[in-house]
């Protein structure tokens, strides 16, 4: 149970819904790259905080990546405003971000 980083060229035909319905590559179409080729990343959470904490689904998939990251990937959260919140339940295996981009 780890996650991969793989190109995708045509979201149409290339990705398939998965597990939770959270669509990922279809296994025909994986370009995986390496993580020492990467500058930047966009992590989704449920929540973050304005200091990059985040709120995940719990399984700790993106906590386990992030941390086997290289230091200088950027790690950038997305949300809308409303899931940004002051403060949020945080563990020592939590990963931050770098910055968070809210609309």
């Amino acid at each position: 149970k780890k996650l991969l980083i793989s190109q995708i060229i045509d979201i149409d035909k290339e990705l398939v819904k998965g597990p939770y319905s959270i669509y990922q590559p279809d296994k025909n179409f994986i370009r995986v790259i390496k993580q020492e080729d990467l500058n930047l990343i966009i992590v989704p959470g449920l929540a973050f905080t304005k200091k990059g904490l985040r709120l995940g689904r719990g399984k700790g998939y993106f906590d386990r990546f992030l941390k086997k990251l290289p230091k200088y990937v950027k790690k950038i959260g997305i949300s809308f405003d409303f899931q940004i919140l002051k403060k949020l339940p945080v563990s020592s295996h939590d990963m931050p971000v770098d910055r968070v981009i809210a609309a």
